[in-house]
C-alpha cells in the first residue's frame, strides 16, 4: 500500500519506495545528492557501472526512509547482507549527514 495515499502498489519500483508513482516524493534532496555522489565514487573505485552499486530506486528509498540503524537499512529494497557488509557503514554515515569513514 502507498504510504501517502493508501492505494495498492503494483510496480516493483513503487513497492521499493512504498509510494505510488502518482504521489509526490518526499525524499531528502540533499541526501539523495550525497548518495549519488558517493555511489559514483564507489563505482569508479570498483570499476563497475553505478547501478551495480545501487539503483536510483534504492537511493530514493534510502533518501525517503532515512534509515538510522542496520535493521532499518536492511528493510530498504535493494539492500541485502552482501551490500550491507560492503556499504552499510557508509550509507548510515551519509544518512546522518556526514561523510563515510575512510
Amino acid at each position: 500500500m502507498c504510504r501517502i495515499c493508501g492505494v495498492a502498489l503494483g510496480l516493483a519500483s513503487e513497492r521499493a519506495v512504498r509510494r505510488c508513482s502518482t504521489c509526490p516524493s518526499d525524499y531528502d534532496e540533499e541526501l539523495f545528492t550525497r548518495l549519488r555522489t558517493w555511489r559514483a565514487e564507489q563505482a569508479g573505485e570498483r570499476k563497475v557501472p553505478a547501478y551495480v552499486v545501487f539503483s536510483d530506486v534504492t537511493l530514493t528509498a534510502i533518501a525517503e526512509s532515512r534509515p538510522s540503524s542496520v535493521p532499518q537499512l536492511l528493510a530498504v529494497p535493494g539492500i541485502g547482507p552482501t551490500k550491507l557488509d560492503l556499504y552499510g557503514n557508509d550509507l548510515l554515515a551519509l544518512v546522518r549527514g556526514g561523510r563515510p569513514p575512510d
